[in-house]
């Protein structure tokens, strides 16, 4: 497969650099630190015998006396020496328990150039070590018909068993080689497979909701296809600003409530609100562990210079660096290949903030799931009801 080669960002890079320097700081902080506790270490240990044998020469001129201070002196340097030992012990668990978490524990990742990644089951199979030259470890249809191109960019993803690192890939994972994809520092940072909404054939110009609700549902209960969910959306007359499949269209924040709860039973609360600044609302919810779909400004958070349309995003996770604070989000427009994996992408607080605010000819909103149900409340889309929305006629080109 031929791919084109995507531009790179003088921004993205940028922060990347900066949160590359911060990392390598914090490292140097930690290397001092420990270096510190060590130095005490060794001093305890060293003055611990010095002391005894002092004490042992004076003993015997006023032993009666000199008892209770002997045991005194020893007792302190015993606990001296056993606190810095349990220091020790503790930073050693520490350490240990944060190689352990960072195993399985969802980071964002940047992959500087484009690359393959493999289906886990393929990587479980394959004879490979340390990550060295194993692309070409099992050659053959099996091995092609296992490899994905990744393009670069944004991902989240997690350290697997062996070594290799797994990207939130669509709705599952690709391991990449860990040398391929960097880590960046997050203070918050959820697994989120971005899609393309033109995937699967729908040719959805206008159904960047359907596809921010399939992301928000990629780990949850959704049992149905991306294609699946917009026609149902598109058929339901759920699409109250158009057709999902042309443009002008849509939905608005309102009907993908309406069709969420009506086909999922999942219940989605809006929690924009004019007292409070969106990057704050959506970092208060991510710290608690939920994603939320966006309705901002498409000059925004796409490509096209336009002011007069708005666009859905989901919101997965945020970083502070180079004393600015990231929304890190999936652009469902922002497809390479509209068949492919879509990488994710940032946006400054402030300008989210101004953008979640515009003033558009609908809600405002930043969506998220409240709760949902342990399986879906129909097995097949057409079983789908009519809608339960009061929706106005839409109008289609």
């Amino acid at each position: 497969m031929d791919i084109k080669g995507t531009d790179h960002d003088p921004q993205l890079e940028e922060m990347i650099k900066i949160n590359r320097a911060e990392r390598r700081a914090a490292e140097l902080r930690r290397v001092r630190k420990n270096r510190t506790i060590l130095a005490a270490v060794i001093a305890v240990v060293i003055a611990i015998p010095i002391a005894l044998s002092s004490i042992s020469k004076k003993g015997d001129a006023k032993k009666a006396d000199k008892n209770t201070p002997v045991t005194e002196s020893k007792s302190a340097a015993a606990a001296v020496y056993s606190d810095n030992a349990a220091e020790d012990a503790e930073q050693e668990e520490n350490e240990e328990q944060s190689a352990v978490s960072a195993e399985n524990k969802t980071q964002l990742y940047y992959i500087e150039n484009d690359v393959l990644g493999y289906e886990p089951s393929f990587m479980a199979d394959s004879a490979y070590s340390a990550y060295d030259g194993y692309y070409e470890a099992e050659a053959g249809s099996d091995s092609a018909a296992s490899q994905t191109y990744i393009y670069s960019g944004l991902y989240t993803g997690s350290v697997e068993e062996g070594g290799g690192v797994a990207i939130d890939y669509k709705d599952h994972e690709l391991i990449v080689d860990p040398r391929d994809a960097i880590p960046v520092d997050s203070q918050k940072i959820l697994p989120l497979g971005g899609i393309s909404q033109f995937d699967e054939g729908t040719g959805g110009v206008s159904a960047c909701p359907i596809a921010c609700l399939y992301m928000l549902l990629e780990n949850s209960v959704n049992e149905y296809s991306y294609y699946d969910m917009v026609m149902a959306a598109e058929n339901g007359g759920y699409a109250d600003q158009g057709s999902l499949l042309g443009y002008p269209g849509g939905m608005t924040a309102d009907a993908l409530l309406a069709f969420a709860a009506d086909t999922y039973g999942i219940n989605m609360r809006n929690a924009y609100s004019d007292s409070q600044l969106p990057s704050e609302t959506a970092i208060s919810l991510l710290d608690s562990g939920k994603q939320m779909i966006a309705l901002c400004v498409y000059a925004d958070v796409g490509d096209a210079q336009s002011y007069d349309s708005a666009h859905f995003i989901v919101v997965t996770g945020y970083i502070k660096t180079g004393g600015h604070t990231y929304l890190i989000y999936a652009d469902s427009y922002n497809a390479p290949d509209d068949q492919m994996g879509v990488p994710l992408k940032r946006i400054d607080a402030e300008v989210f903030d101004n953008s979640v605010s515009y003033d558009f000819d609908e809600p405002n909103a930043l969506l998220y799931i409240e709760d949902e149900p342990d399986e879906p409340l129909y097995d097949d889309p057409d079983e789908l009801p009519d809608a339960e929305y009061d929706l106005p006629d839409a109008e289609t080109e």
